[in-house]
């Protein structure tokens, strides 16, 4: 048992279920901490609208602030912010206050964003949005590494930018990208720490692949493939599922489910897949489904946390 694998377990407080209040959030958060789990994380989206219903989670960086100053040993981060939707000086200041409420413990999840109706919104062009994922990417680290930016885009401009409070050096959060495409990759993988595979498809051969590619591209780009840390995201659902407003599994792909035995040979597989974190939305959504989640979590070889 000790020669498998180890992995990270986190959970994505998943407020897009049903309406869930403040004190519900934290009902979840305190939970996860208590029963060990290694992460939790937030989705950055405005809405979604399915069958005629609109629906969405409350904001990511808000409600990333009060997680961070209500735990004390989680890793935190954004399932992910899209660069594309977002200034990049304003995301930067985000980040840089909730890894200071933090204690350092911000992971910054950053990804190309999709949403057509966000898109529309915002006034936005989603046709636009890797031209402008690339600007906003440049001014995002410019700000975070060095405390400043001077930067004129075609999309975005930053005259003489200044991060104040400014991230120790030491202590800037850790940058990690949610895509599976080339193009993407080809322009974070040089800087970021981790990747993450969003492919809900719940299979770990298909997260093996799309982690060969990251493998791949590291290789044309010179970085070593081995700094690159490799989580996965996925759909957990415990016998008393309530269901998901958007499921993006299709009937035939299995599920991560069953009992504890079963969930946990799940994680295992995709730890012997190369992944080192899983982040789960967790079907239902309750405290008792974390501390069951927890029980089979401790059936596999698990990082020690710091």
């Amino acid at each position: 048992m000790t020669d498998l694998p180890k992995l990270r377990i986190g959970l994505q407080v998943n407020t897009t279920q049903r309406a869930f209040r403040w004190y519900e959030i934290m009902e979840l958060v305190e939970v996860a901490e208590a029963v060990g789990l290694d992460s939790i994380w937030t989705e950055d989206h405005l809405f979604y609208e399915a069958n005629g219903r609109w629906f969405g989670p409350w904001d990511a960086w808000t409600i990333l602030a009060g997680i961070a100053v209500a735990t004390e040993h989680v890793t935190l981060g954004t399932l992910v912010s899209p660069l594309s939707m977002r200034h990049p000086v304003l995301l930067a200041r985000h980040a840089a206050a909730v890894q200071e409420m933090s204690g350092g413990r911000l992971v910054l999840g950053i990804g190309l964003g999709h949403g057509e109706p966000e898109y529309r919104a915002l006034g936005l062009n989603l046709e636009q949005r890797f031209a402008k994922f690339r600007e906003s990417f440049a001014i995002l680290r410019q700000s975070l590494e060095s405390g400043t930016t001077d930067f004129d885009g075609h999309h975005f401009a930053s005259e003489q930018f200044r991060l104040l409070p400014q991230v120790p050096d030491s202590q800037s959060p850790h940058l990690m990208v949610g895509s599976n495409g080339r193009l993407t990759l080809r322009e974070t993988l040089p800087y970021v720490h981790g990747w993450n595979w969003d492919g809900f498809s719940n299979r770990p051969e298909r997260f093996a692949e799309a982690s060969r590619q990251v493998d791949e591209i590291c290789l044309e780009i010179g970085r070593d493939p081995a700094e690159i840390s490799r989580s996965a995201h996925v759909i957990v659902r415990l016998h008393d599922a309530e269901g998901l407003p958007i499921d993006p599994i299709p009937p035939e792909v299995p599920l991560i489910a069953g009992e504890s035995e079963e969930i946990a040979a799940s994680f295992q597989r995709f730890a012997e897949a190369g992944a080192d974190e899983l982040m789960m939305i967790l079907d239902p959504a309750t405290p008792s489904a974390i501390e069951r989640i927890a029980e089979a979590a401790n059936l596999i070889p698990r990082w020690t946390m710091p």
